[in-house]
C-alpha cells in the first residue's frame, strides 16, 4: 500500500473518531436533559399524587367516620384509607426531596420512617386480603351471619 493510501485511510479514521465523539457529546447532553425531564415529571407526579391521595383518603375517613352504623367493610375501608394516608405522608416527601439532593439516611430514617413505610404497606396488603376473604365468605355462605366488630367476652 502506498503512503498516500495510508494517509487517506488515517485521515478517514480520524474523521470518524471525531464524528463519534461529537455524537457522544450530543448523546450525553440528551441524557442530561432526559434526566432533568424525568426529574421534573417525577416531581409533578409525586406532588399530584400527594395532594390527590391525601384529599381522597381524608374524604374517605370523614365519610366513614360520619356513618352511624358501620359494617365490617366500612372498617376495612377505613383501615385501608389510614394506612394509605400514612404511607403517602411518610414516603412521598422523602422521595421528592431525594430527587434534588442526596438524602443522608440517618437514625431517624432507619428506625422510624423505613419501618413505618414497611408496616403501612403490609397493612394495606393484609387489609385487601382480608376484604377478599370476607367477600368470598359472603358469596360462599350468603345466609351465614356477618362478622361483628364487637370486642370478645371471655368471662374473666
Amino acid at each position: 500500500m502506498s503512503r498516500i493510501a495510508n494517509l487517506e485511510l488515517l485521515s478517514h479514521e480520524t474523521k470518524e473518531s471525531v464524528d463519534n465523539s461529537s455524537s457522544n457529546n450530543q448523546t450525553e447532553e440528551r441524557t442530561l436533559s432526559l434526566g432533568e425531564a424525568e426529574r421534573t415529571f417525577k416531581t409533578v407526579f409525586y406532588c399530584c399524587l400527594f395532594i390527590l391521595g391525601s384529599f381522597g383518603n381524608l374524604m374517605v375517613i370523614i365519610v366513614v367516620k360520619g356513618k352511624r352504623k358501620r359494617t365490617i367493610n366500612d372498617y376495612f375501608i377505613l383501615n385501608l384509607a389510614v394506612s394509605d394516608l400514612t404511607f403517602l405522608w411518610f414516603s412521598l416527601p422523602l422521595y421528592t426531596y431525594e430527587l434534588f439532593q442526596a438524602f443522608d439516611k440517618n437514625v431517624l430514617y432507619c428506625k422510624l420512617i423505613w419501618p413505618m413505610m414497611s408496616v403501612t404497606l403490609s397493612v394495606s396488603v393484609f387489609t385487601l386480603t382480608s376484604m377478599a376473604i370476607e367477600r368470598c365468605r359472603g358469596i360462599i355462605n350468603p345466609l351465614q351471619q356477618e362478622l361483628s366488630c364487637k370486642p370478645p367476652w371471655f368471662g374473666f
